[in-house]
């Protein structure tokens, strides 16, 4: 639809934090295992946010977007926007570098290179989403978490790793965000055939947001990627938005400008109510 408009040694180093923000919150480092394609060990840099006096939550992992200087990368604070707005409504929140970011380091694998069709731009989005997998599979490992009924969401390269990621149907995520996701190195022919088929492999409906002043990803680049997806058999409600901002290409971060939320929040609390993981009084689902 188109709308316009190491558990233990984990626990011990959990600190309260003083409310520097609305929501209170315990905040750890994670260090999380996966293998790459090449049979090779590694390990992702993370945070996880906790709400205080909240027993089990439902767990949100947000997905960064690429970087200008992908070494330099750091990871968004539990005292975000975007954080407090989970941690609020009573989710627990998770923030991982994928391969070749900041503290996680090593090579970079989700570049696609530019100008040779569909399979470089399928291939950044599988190698996005191999990480985001490996995320998803620790944080069910916490105890303190609950294992199921999982949000992942993703901006810009991050989107594009969770539309990849629903492609590998895990039982444990109950809702996909896409807000501004795509890849500006591929044509929206490329990017289309990409999404077409993975969406043929995506057994949950998605939530997409693009705003009108996107500097990367105009509406008929949008509407042509939307147009392969779901011709591939993917389900996905995208809300094409006016333009952002009062000048030039903000629409792009819309998701992490400051005071954003106020606008996505009515379509974020759609949809996670529409998905079963929020409850109608606006907090996670028990």
């Amino acid at each position: 639809m188109i709308r316009y408009r190491g558990l233990a040694m984990l626990l011990a180093v959990f600190q309260a934090v003083p409310a520097l923000a609305d929501t209170a919150f315990q905040d750890a480092a994670l260090s999380i295992p996966m293998t790459d394609g090449e049979g090779a060990h590694l390990q992702l840099a993370g945070r996880l946010c906790l709400p205080q006096g909240v027993v089990k939550p439902r767990v949100a992992l947000l997905n960064h977007p690429a970087a200008i200087d992908p070494a330099a990368d750091k990871l968004t604070g539990c005292d975000s926007e975007q954080a407090q707005w989970f941690l609020a409504r009573n989710f627990a929140v998770a923030f991982v570098q994928r391969r070749g970011y900041g503290a996680t380091g090593g090579a970079m694998k989700e570049n696609p290179a530019c100008g040779r069709g569909r399979d470089p731009v399928l291939r950044a989005g599988l190698e996005g989403a191999r990480d985001v997998e490996a995320a998803v599979a620790f944080l069910a490992s916490v105890s303190q978490l609950r294992h199921d009924g999982m949000v992942v969401q993703g901006l810009s390269a991050g989107g594009w790793a969770t539309i990849a990621f629903g492609a590998l149907k895990d039982p444990r995520v109950a809702a996909l965000m896409n807000f501004a996701g795509g890849r500006s190195c591929g044509s929206a022919d490329e990017v289309a055939a990409a999404a077409y088929g993975l969406g043929g492999a995506s057994n949950v409906p998605m939530l997409w947001v693009y705003r009108a002043n996107d500097m990367f990803f105009q509406p008929d680049f949008v509407a042509a990627v939307y147009k392969g997806y779901t011709r591939g058999g993917g389900k996905a409600d995208l809300h094409a938005m006016p333009a952002y901002g009062p000048t030039g290409n903000d629409g792009h971060n819309f998701w992490n400008r400051k005071g954003a939320s106020v606008e996505w929040t009515p379509i974020v609390e759609a949809y996670l109510k529409e998905r079963g993981v929020m409850g109608p009084d606006g907090k996670a689902a028990p």
